[in-house]
């Protein structure tokens, strides 16, 4: 954890804005990034409108469970408070951390931060440090619950594995959607269909990549010496090279050998698409 020496500021220079979900779904539901921006710039502009217009976010896709060495972007926001006299700030306690011993340390790091859902509290006080606490206990006290209930929960349905020797679950009948027989839990309930589908998921993206490695890694270079790295200037480097994605491309040589008339068209790249490539040619 970063650690600073308090200089006696009475307000912050800048802000550093932690967004966080833990998955792609949860990005569309409350409290996905959009909603979280919305709820710290609100708070910027009524706590702190002199820094309306130098607030730097730190966005990331990570359990909160996980430390700052498997969640790079909160620890940079840690060295860019440390380096800039800034406060960190975040939508929710939980977007943070659910631990007590994470949001102590981040106390006596004598970073200064803010639940912006809870305005007017801050590390500043002996106060507001007790509040702090007293929330990561809280929330800390929830996950531990959640956790139980959802122990219990697949406890019952061994139970009654083991009793009927399969158990129904419940589905969602106002979308038409019927409840399935299961037999086990876990990885041995996955269809036979199902593995073999993935299986050929796999075979095409490891086919796509030895085809394709060499053009991408080229492009990659080449951006390289001109000093642009990031993924999206990547993928408008691949999209405006004609580049097929992993998709297009598999869509194309599954219809080779018929007489199906698609041919593929190079679409879009997006920075995701850049960065499970070169998250792949890195594993090659």
């Amino acid at each position: 954890m970063t650690t600073i020496k308090k200089k006696g500021v009475a307000r912050p220079a800048c802000i550093a804005g932690y967004m966080r979900v833990s998955t792609n779904k949860q990005g569309l539901k409350g409290l996905g990034m959009d909603a979280q921006k919305e709820i710290i710039d609100n708070y910027v502009a009524k706590e702190h409108p002199k820094c309306v217009d130098n607030i730097k976010l730190f966005i990331e896709q990570e359990s909160g469970s996980k430390g700052t060495k498997k969640r790079p972007q909160l620890k940079a926001a840690f060295d860019y408070c440390a380096e800039n006299n800034c406060k960190l700030v975040v939508a929710k306690m939980d977007r943070l951390s659910r631990s007590v011993s994470f949001i102590s340390g981040i106390l006596d790091s004598g970073i200064e931060f803010s639940i912006a859902e809870v305005p007017g509290l801050d590390s500043k006080s002996p106060m507001g440090k007790a509040m702090l606490q007293m929330m990561a206990t809280m929330a800390e006290l929830e996950r531990s619950q959640v956790q139980d209930r959802t122990k219990q929960s697949l406890s019952q349905i061994n139970r009654r594995i083991d009793k009927k020797g399969h158990y129904i679950t419940k589905g969602v009948p106002e979308k038409g959607i019927a409840g399935r027989k299961i037999t086990r839990l876990g990885a041995g309930n996955v269809k036979p269909g199902a593995r073999a589908a993935a299986k050929v998921r796999t075979d095409s993206a490891k086919l796509y990549l030895d085809q394709n490695f060499q053009n991408i890694d080229d492009v990659i270079k080449v951006l390289g010496t001109e000093g642009k790295t990031s993924l999206r200037d990547i993928a408008q480097a691949l999209t405006d090279r004609g580049q097929l994605t992993p998709r297009e491309w598999q869509k194309e040589e599954s219809t080779k050998d018929t007489n199906h008339p698609y041919k593929a068209k190079a679409k879009k790249w997006q920075a995701s698409m850049v960065a499970n490539i070169k998250k792949s040619m890195e594993q090659k």
